[in-house]
């Protein structure tokens, strides 16, 4: 149930059921298991888990930007995933922005008070609502 396209998966890799792999690099042992991961590399033992996202396109106008030693500079394309360092887990509900690195050995999780804990009673009603400090604000 997984889909492969211009891609180089190392040794003992693991693509998850329903995940789409699109010009990416996985080292040796790594696993996807997000819905879509496209121009990414994974290091070593790396994993993403469904849910967390890699964004991959730059919709606003110009280049997506990367870290080039200590400045941030235009990589020169609109299309461009992340790369997430050798042992670093990207856990459910994370979003990592496209041209990003996450460094190896980070695990990367969700804030917990960007999870829905309570709601209260008086909302308004038909308007966009946002987590906030594990609750429903107006947006």
């Amino acid at each position: 149930g997984a889909n492969v396209s211009f891609s180089t998966l190392g040794a003992r890799c693991h693509v998850g059921t329903h995940c789409a792999v699109n010009f990416s690099l996985l080292h040796d042992e790594a696993t996807a298991a997000q819905s879509l991961l496209q121009m990414s590399v994974l290091g070593r033992r790396t994993i993403t888990t469904g849910m967390g996202y890699i964004t991959d396109m730059k919709m606003a106008g110009g280049d997506v930007s990367v870290r080039d030693g200590g400045a941030v500079v235009p990589s020169g394309q609109r299309f461009l995933g992340a790369a997430i360092g050798h042992d670093a887990v990207l856990g459910s509900g994370v979003w990592i922005a496209h041209g990003r690195e996450v460094p190896n050995g980070y695990v990367v999780t969700r804030a917990p008070d960007a999870i829905l804990h309570r709601i209260a009673d008086d909302l308004p009603e038909g308007e966009p609502l946002t987590v906030v400090d594990g609750g429903l604000k107006p947006l």
